[in-house]
């Protein structure tokens, strides 16, 4: 006679066809196919999945690699330039807006720095099925 399992001792498989059942601890869970060899879908994924030996060093000369060096210093000024125009395009708008506020009269001022939390209109529509009509011509 077999020993009662606990819950906590348990734990759960699949089998295609019968759905989850208890297998008792150190019971193997594991199917093998014919021969003693395992899936080869899944020793794909755990050769994918588990890491390499050893690393392949890149075979590259000197030149290639401060040509590529020179080009990621080339790309790395290019988008600190982007960034810096954005920036400098963000505080012209604050600046902007700024300036509109104070143009206001007093009273209006007070109501334009007060943000707007109406919701948005129950009925409103996402057209996301089609493009916008500018980019069908």
């Amino acid at each position: 006679q077999t020993e009662p399992i606990l819950l906590s001792q348990a734990s759960y498989a699949t089998d295609a066809g019968k759905g989850k059942r208890f297998v008792r601890p150190g019971a193997e869970t594991k199917k093998k196919k014919q021969g003693g060899q395992e899936d080869p879908r899944t020793q794909a994924a755990i050769t994918m999945l588990t890491k390499p030996d050893e690393l392949r060093p890149l075979k590259e000369t000197k030149e290639e690699a401060s040509a590529a060096v020179a080009k990621m210093e080339e790309y790395m000024k290019a988008k600190e330039q982007q960034r810096q125009e954005w920036i400098k395009d963000m505080a012209v708008k604050h600046a902007l807006q700024m300036d509109a506020l104070r143009a206001l009269p007093p009273a209006l001022q007070e109501k334009a720095k007060q943000p707007d939390l109406t919701p948005f209109p129950p009925n409103r529509q996402f057209l996301f099925d089609t493009p916008p009509t500018a980019y069908q011509q």
